[in-house]
């Protein structure tokens, strides 16, 4: 057999095997033919002895340096000690090599410039670089310069990425550690810039920066794939720009992310921390198509832009929170959605805005149904233009409506409002979703600017202002709106379209503004409903402005107290409709007597009416109860009662003085009388006491009054009294006056106290069967006391006695109640023969009662009879 042992760098070789140590030795003894037995048992012992200190010697790590110039890394001559570096070497590079195939070596020190053309350059360890490293040459031949885990690159040098721009993918990579916990460290002072991409595992402490480096027109480095920890910079700049694909990105405290000139793009991205910084108008873009990026914890420096022509861009945040002091731009083109928003609640906070473009329902804040949680807008934060808000927002700042291509910008969630939020001129700012509400703190303000309009749709609006400036408008032209417990501010227009109802409710309205009910003059009902007792404050008014009135303007209680204060005004030509009541302590003005207010619910209060009429729908009746309680209510213009006899007045007396005691309606207007005058007594507490001859003036008029009541209506009781009336005095032309024509006390009111009760039952008795007048007991004014004038105190009892205190006057189960008893069973018989009546049916009475049943008796032909 022709073989040959030879020594070669301390290794035992076959020239036909590579250079491995003691492998040639163990192919010979294990394959090897019988020349292997025939040696000297002295040989194999020599042998196995040079192959144990050649293998010792291969497994010891030898440092390399680089001595051939410019050359080929991969040629021996070209290292001392002569041959490139192994797996476990070290290299150190002082000149210029070329990296054309994969060289695995331990670690490499790089004082010169290591060209990697079409190979793998592929250190296991450390990297101390004070040259130059480039990688690929702009060619599309792949070339890769491919670190270690756990690996530091260092030094002041700086590694130069030469991509291919004709190439859609990246033929100039970096790669850094396996996994996250494995990462390469880019060390201070170090620099990696270029075209190309990084991928895998990064910690940057140095700069990383986005060059065009292959001699086209621009460049891109990619980031992809990666987990990339930035505690240094990391920046684009001219012609070239850094685009972060699948990257879980986080900056420490210094780690800044600089769009220098050009662009940064982001494409399913997340951020943490740190800032993103600009510098000569560079901006940060979200790249076309079904894309997500998160933001956390990152305060934004620089324009992000959002401009989606195909499929959904999404930069969201959580809640680490976003602070904004440049621009986020959302516009949704064609089929592409531009969206911001939260999946958890946080907060956007910064000096910064977000401007929707689209001007459509693609140009969002917040998505629904994927993540519209709610979040904090800072005090001095802007979200303006157009398209749709779908995230429930505290807004501390200003939300406003804008021209942006389109001019609406729509609330379609619940919100939150202690800031502005604002339709600016020529837009639109609608709320809208009826299952959302918008709730405002004291500072909170909707505002229509001069030339903007504030669409109420269907939400509910509660607390704070609204308010309008210029020819700015407040508008209802949908749905019917709620509004609660807000102020109008001084000025300001709320108009309600013909057709539209807007709701009021909660405790109070303050209205220093105008608010127009049927505002676009058109034949169509307008309503402003109250669904709730409700307060109408403040010094503005509500205008009623119908055109038909089987179309009116109408103000609807709804079953509730409307209670206008001092200082409102109810004006124009319309209704107060339907069930509750209009309590009117301001000012009721129609726009004149051939257009007047008509009432057709229940109106009290002691405010000025003026033009109106109180008159009766199909199913409403219009009742003027003037007063609140007992009072004055000055009538300016007309005033008309209907000519019918369902619509009412209704006038309270208590007492001689017309406006405190009784009601008075004092006119320097004209006054036309109908429908019905209902009287009633009421008690006071000022201890008047009624005198026939009494007069009362329930109306007086600088003008002559016209028409009568077409019925009147009097109380027969009042005052602990029976009374009667004379009938209504129309002879000066100028009042109405009622008078008394009798005052009685009560029949059954013996001891005449008001009230008939068991003292009167007491007067009775004693008076029985020989008194003659009222006080012993005569209830029939007949001239004696009977058991006829005990059946009037029956029916009586009660009278003038409260509800609570009617059961104490009913006598104790004494003698007096075994009297009445017996008197009723008396009574109630047709006849009675008094010489055959006895106590058998009423066995407790004494033979004392025989004489009150006998002279109870009177004797006719047919026998006794009562």
């Amino acid at each position: 057999m022709n073989w040959l042992i030879a020594r070669n760098n301390s290794c035992i070789a076959d020239a036909g095997f590579p250079q491995w140590g003691g492998a040639c030795f163990w192919h010979y003894a294990l394959f090897g033919k019988t020349p292997v037995m025939l040696l000297r048992r002295r040989f194999i012992i020599l042998v196995i002895v040079v192959w144990m200190g050649s293998f010792a010697s291969c497994s010891i790590a030898i440092t390399r340096t680089w001595v051939g110039g410019s050359g080929l890394w991969n040629v021996d001559n070209n290292w001392n000690p002569s041959m490139q570096p192994q797996p476990a070497d070290d290299a150190i590079v002082g000149g210029n090599p070329e990296v054309t195939d994969v060289e695995i070596f331990n670690k490499l020190t790089n004082t010169g410039m290591i060209d990697i053309t079409t190979g793998t350059l592929q250190p296991q360890g450390d990297v101390d670089n004070t040259g130059t490293i480039n990688v690929g040459d702009g060619s599309s031949i792949v070339s890769s310069f491919n670190l270690g885990s756990s690996t530091t690159l260092s030094g002041s040098g700086e590694v130069v990425l030469k991509n291919s721009d004709n190439l859609p993918g990246s033929n100039a990579t970096l790669i850094g550690g396996s996994t996250p916990a494995v990462a390469v460290t880019n060390a201070a002072g170090h620099t990696i810039r270029g075209e190309g991409s990084l991928s895998l595992g990064w910690i940057n402490n140095g700069l990383v920066q986005a060059d065009e480096t292959s001699g086209n027109s621009s460049g891109v480095l990619r980031i992809t794939n990666s987990t990339f920890i930035n505690n240094g910079d990391l920046r684009s700049s001219s012609g070239a720009s850094i685009a972060l694909t699948s990257v879980t990105y986080s900056q420490g405290i210094g780690g800044k992310l600089f769009a220098d000139t050009d662009n940064i793009t982001l494409s399913a991205t997340s951020i943490s921390g740190g800032s993103l910084e600009t510098v000569g108008g560079g901006s940060f873009e979200l790249v076309d198509g079904n894309n997500a990026v998160t933001l956390a914890g990152v305060t934004i420096n620089a324009p992000i832009n959002i401009i989606h022509t195909v499929g959904s861009g999404v930069l969201r945040s959580n809640s680490a929170g976003v602070t904004n002091n440049s621009s986020i731009t959302l516009d949704g083109q064609g089929s592409g959605v531009a969206q911001f928003g939260f999946n958890s609640p946080g907060t956007l906070d910064g000096a910064g805005e977000i401007i929707l473009v689209g001007g459509n329902a693609n140009t969002l804040i917040g998505v629904f149904p994927g993540f519209p949680a709610e979040f904090t807008h800072g005090a001095d934060h802007t979200i303006r233009g157009s398209g749709v808000i779908g995230s429930p927002i505290i807004n501390q700042g200003t939300i406003q409506a804008e021209v942006q291509n389109g001019n609406i910008l729509t609330i379609n969630a619940s919100q939150t409002n202690q800031g502005l939020m604002e339709a600016a001129s020529g837009a639109t700012l609608r709320f809208q979703a009826n299952t959302s509400n918008t709730t405002q703190s004291a500072s909170g303000v909707i505002s229509a600017a001069d030339g903007g309009r504030v669409e109420l749709d269907s939400q509910s609006i509660t607390g704070g202002t609204l308010q309008t400036l210029g020819s700015g408008v407040i508008a209802v032209d949908t749905n019917a709106p709620t509004l609660s417990d807000l102020t109008i501010a001084a000025g300001s227009a709320v108009n309600v379209s013909a057709g539209r109802t807007l709701r009021v409710a909660g405790s109070s309205i303050t209205n220093n503004g105008t608010v127009t009910l049927n505002s676009n003059a058109l034949v169509s009902t307008s309503t402003l409903q109250v669904d709730s007792n409700l307060n109408l404050g403040g010094t503005g008014q509500v205008v009623l402005n119908e055109q038909n009135s089987n179309f009116p303007a109408v103000i609807r209680p709804n079953g509730n107290t409307i209670t206008q204060a001092a200082g409102h005004t109810v004006s124009g030509a319309g209704q107060l409709l339907g069930s509750g009541k209009f309590v009117n302590n301001g000012r009721i003005e129609g726009t004149s007597p051939a257009e007047p207010v008509r009432i057709r619910t229940r109106l009290e209060g002691t405010g000025v009416l003026e033009n109106v009429l109180i008159d009766r729908g199909t199913f409403d009746i219009g009742v003027h109860a003037p007063g609140n309680g007992v009072g004055t209510v000055p009538l300016e213009g007309s005033y008309t009662i209907n000519g019918n006899n369902q619509a009412r007045l209704e006038i309270e007396i208590g007492g001689l003085s017309a406006g405190t005691e009784h009601d008075l309606l004092d006119s320097t207007g004209t006054v036309a009388l109908g429908g019905v005058l209902d009287v009633s007594a009421v008690d006071l507490g000022n201890a008047y006491v009624p005198t026939a001859g009494d007069r009362f003036t329930i109306i007086q008029s600088t003008s002559a009054i016209t028409g009568t009541f077409f019925n009147s209506i009097f109380p027969s009781l009042g005052f602990g009294r029976t009374l009667t009336w004379k009938p209504v005095d129309y002879s000066d032309p100028l009042k109405v006056v009622l008078e008394l024509n009798s005052v009685k006390f009560f029949d059954a009111d013996f001891n005449e106290d008001g009230k008939v009760d068991g003292e009167d039952l007491t007067n009775w008795q004693a008076g029985y069967g020989t008194g003659n007048t009222h006080m012993q007991g005569d209830a029939d004014d007949d001239g004696d006391v009977d058991g006829r004038d005990f059946l009037r105190w029956q029916r009586q009892l009660g009278l003038g006695v409260s509800s609570l205190a009617v059961s104490s006057v009913v006598p104790e189960p004494t003698s007096r109640v075994v009297l009445f008893f017996c008197l009723m069973l008396f009574f109630s018989s047709p006849r009675r023969d008094c010489a055959s009546f006895s106590c058998k049916e009423c066995p407790h009475i004494t033979k004392s009662f025989g004489r009150l049943f006998r002279a109870n008796c009177s004797l006719t032909s047919g026998g006794l009879y009562l």
